[in-house]
């Protein structure tokens, strides 16, 4: 019985980049449940499931992984935001070193030179 499943020739694990398409792995042969014994369909099935449970593991590792980078990148920008000044004191600081600048380049009482004279 057992001849009876296995191919008649050896198969040859393809040689030319062409020979690695859908079409040339379509002519290999399948797995057929039907015709399996019971313990070839066990050892066939478990071997399925460990792969896919091993897939699902990896996925939750790439997540978790995923996660962790995200939440590291955000707790160094809240941490860069919190050395910030708050934003009227940054204005008034804005404001301020734009005057000593200025006051460097315009005579007292002269206005900005964008400034509309009043």
């Amino acid at each position: 019985m057992d001849n009876e499943r296995r191919p008649k020739a050896p198969i040859e694990p393809p040689t030319k980049a062409t020979d690695q398409s859908i079409t040339a792995h379509s002519r290999l042969p399948g797995v057929d449940l039907l015709t399996m014994t019971d313990r070839e369909r066990e050892c066939h099935l478990s071997g399925y499931l460990s792969g896919v449970l091993a897939g699902i593991d990896r996925g939750r590792e790439q997540m978790e992984e995923e996660m962790a980078a995200l939440h590291r990148r955000a707790w160094k920008i809240v941490q860069g935001m919190s050395k910030l000044l708050p934003w009227q004191e940054a204005e008034q600081d804005r404001r301020r070193r734009q005057d000593e600048a200025g006051a460097h380049n315009r005579a007292a009482g002269q206005p900005w030179p964008l400034e509309v004279a009043s």
